[in-house]
């Protein structure tokens, strides 16, 4: 295994290959750095050489790059010499985070490219500067450095997937404990369109009030039928049977849902099983929240319009004589089960009205039923973004999980969690806002260059120092 020193020789042959590249133009030179500027800006008026034409943008430079040496010097790093090139940066995308450019370190070349319009902010310059030397020093140094530096990133991520997959144990169990809590998911909304909603409350309405209508008129069925008749049953024996229905009914509805949005979603697969105490609990609570109100509802309706039919009987009203029977009254539009009864072809509107009326719980059915859809629904986006089998969060669709690892593993900011390359960079760039133990691990990197930590030792000091 070569050593750093040879590392570090061939380095500076490539740095003065780097020199006399007829795609660049050198303009000075500071300690530790060589500035150049990409062909495409030498002509224009702030780059002419010498660059004494403008002191200020000359000043501006050599004064991040003193102020970057110092940073890496004070950390015990030895002063490794590197070209920086000066080049419009403004197009190009970061492979990382889906954002802007500031700069970026070469593999091949060993220099790094520093934006243009940096140059103007002097803080962050020499941020960029530490950070892409930051990434030059791990691309020239030894394979044994390199494997300490993914070793560690990969504990931390390791770390991370243990606590995500607990988490997503706990977010599978969020509808059945907060069944009642209903939130607006942006994911959902972007695949399936922000009226989706009301896609799910007309299914919801129309299935509910149909079994609301059939609850009412089997009722009334059963109660005028003949004593004798084999069909009549005890009235709590109907009910009982029509809440076991309601159930059923309820369990169909959501799978209707889940279904439905499955085949709009080519990627989205719900495994159904996981969520099959969830998915009683819901039925239960909704046969609570609203069957129970329903039978009290239609038994009050139909002793009201029972004792209307009685008083207008008893005072010979005209009206009772449109009636053979009682029983043909209930089923008629009376002013008690006007929630109840309704036409099929009856509009949509009145069904949904209707509903509103018996639907005015404080925690509506169908809210409830679409923040039980959408939980399941995001909970499986979630498994499908982030597989167990990542070993790296590279990319904008990866951000909330930097986020969330950096919070966890206590790093300087989300964007060291992508990979191994840029926890190094972002640990030599934010050293001083590094918790202690990180301080640590990469003073110990530091010195890991030509042999390689033995994985049990590297994992027993890392867990120490946490």
């Amino acid at each position: 295994m070569i050593s750093f020193k040879e590392y570090f020789n061939n380095y500076l042959q490539i740095q003065e290959s780097f020199r006399k590249s007829t795609k660049v133009k050198h303009l000075y030179d500071v300690p530790m750095f060589s500035i150049f500027a990409h062909n495409e800006l030498i002509w224009s008026d702030q780059f002419k050489h010498p660059m004494d034409v403008n002191i200020e943008l000359k000043e501006k430079i050599t004064n991040a790059c003193t102020e970057a040496r110092k940073i890496i010097t004070k950390m015990g790093f030895p002063s490794m010499h590197s070209n920086i090139l000066i080049k419009d940066l403004s197009e190009e995308v970061n492979w990382v985070s889906g954002g802007g450019v500031g700069g970026y370190a070469h593999r091949k070349g060993k220099y790094m490219t520093v934006g243009l319009n940096q140059i103007n902010n002097p803080k962050y310059l020499i941020k960029v500067i530490v950070h892409e030397w930051a990434h030059l020093w791990m691309f020239n140094n030894s394979k044994g450095f390199k494997d300490a530096v993914k070793e560690y990133y990969d504990s931390l991520l390791n770390q991370y997937k243990t606590n995500f997959s607990t988490s997503q144990k706990q977010r599978e169990k969020e509808p059945f404990k907060n069944v009642m809590k209903y939130k607006s998911f942006d994911q959902t909304e972007k695949l399936f369109g922000r009226n989706y909603s009301d896609t799910i409350w007309n299914e919801v309405v129309k299935e509910m009030m149909y079994l609301v209508r059939n609850v009412y008129q089997g009722y009334v069925t059963n109660k005028w039928d003949d004593d004798d008749s084999p069909w009549k049953i005890n009235e709590q024996t109907y009910f009982d049977a029509w809440r076991d229905n309601f159930k059923i009914k309820i369990r169909s509805v959501i799978k209707k849902i889940i279904n439905d949005m499955q085949t709009k979603s080519q990627f989205w697969d719900v495994d159904m099983g996981i969520y099959k105490k969830q998915l009683n609990y819901l039925s239960n609570a909704l046969t609570k929240l609203f069957y129970e109100k329903l039978i009290r509802s239609i038994k009050r309706s139909v002793e009201l319009d029972e004792s209307d039919w009685n008083w207008a009987k008893e005072n010979g009203e005209d009206w009772v004589s449109k009636f053979p029977n009682i029983s043909d009254y209930l089923y008629s539009e009376t002013k008690h089960n006007e929630n109840f009864i309704f036409a099929n072809d009856d509009p949509y509107t009145e069904i949904s009205n209707k509903f509103d009326e018996l639907d005015n719980n404080r925690y509506g059915i169908v809210l409830m039923i679409i923040n039980f859809v959408y939980n399941i629904f995001e909970n499986t986006l979630v498994q499908k973004h982030f597989p167990q089998s990542a070993d790296k969060l590279v990319g904008n669709d990866k951000s909330p999980y930097r986020e969330e690892m950096r919070d966890l593993v206590k790093w300087v900011d989300s964007y060291g969690m992508a990979n191994d390359d840029e926890l190094w960079a972002t640990g030599v760039e934010e050293f001083l806002k590094l918790p202690s133990n990180h301080r640590k691990s990469i003073m110990k990197l530091m010195g890991t260059q030509g042999e390689r930590t033995t994985p049990n030792r590297r994992m027993r000091e890392h867990k120490g120092n946490n």
